[in-house]
């Protein structure tokens, strides 16, 4: 048996479903049938940088797989982090062949830790697409200490000879 289905992804973690088969030459089948679904793979991973309380966004764009138009949905998953936007969440997507449906992800870290995780998903009636979006800082450089030079120059003796001093000051 095949079990094939327009959807990539079914909602349900695990079915039984018993069929009986008759022959109108007095024939039986029973069968037992047990689905299992999983998350599937990610189509993609999107990786963003954003400084703490300053929002990073991407954008991409995407098209239907068929030459129609399709109502979607777009968001994250409830186990994602909070530091991640999607827009829009809702719309029609542009068929294969145009120029396709923009969509925005923007990430706003809040404080300073791990790597921020999100999975986006965005499905029509047919189709299912979903991104692990991961969220960091930039790389830590300490600032360098800002300089200024002092000239100082005083006599040394009664004589007309002086002398001068340059140092380097912190500012």
């Amino acid at each position: 048996f095949f079990f094939s289905s327009r959807r990539r992804h079914t909602r349900c973690s695990g079915v039984s479903w018993a069929r009986r088969c008759v022959q109108e030459t007095g024939g039986r089948w029973k069968f037992k049938l047990n689905l299992e679904s999983f998350d599937p793979n990610e189509d993609d991973v999107i990786q963003m940088q954003s400084p703490l309380n300053k929002t990073t966004s991407v954008s991409f764009k995407l098209t239907n797989r068929s030459k129609n138009f399709a109502e979607f949905k777009a968001g994250f998953r409830p186990d994602s982090d909070a530091e991640f936007q999607i827009t829009p969440a809702t719309g029609i997507l542009e068929p294969y062949g145009k120029e396709g449906t923009t969509f925005i992800i923007s990430f706003t870290p809040v404080e300073y830790g791990k790597t921020r995780i999100a999975k986006l998903v965005i499905e029509t009636e047919d189709m299912y697409w979903s991104y692990l979006v991961k969220g960091s800082f930039p790389q830590y450089k300490k600032p360098l200490p800002i300089l200024s030079l002092i000239h100082i120059s005083e006599p040394t003796r009664l004589l007309s000879i002086s002398y001068a001093v340059f140092c380097l000051k912190k500012k």
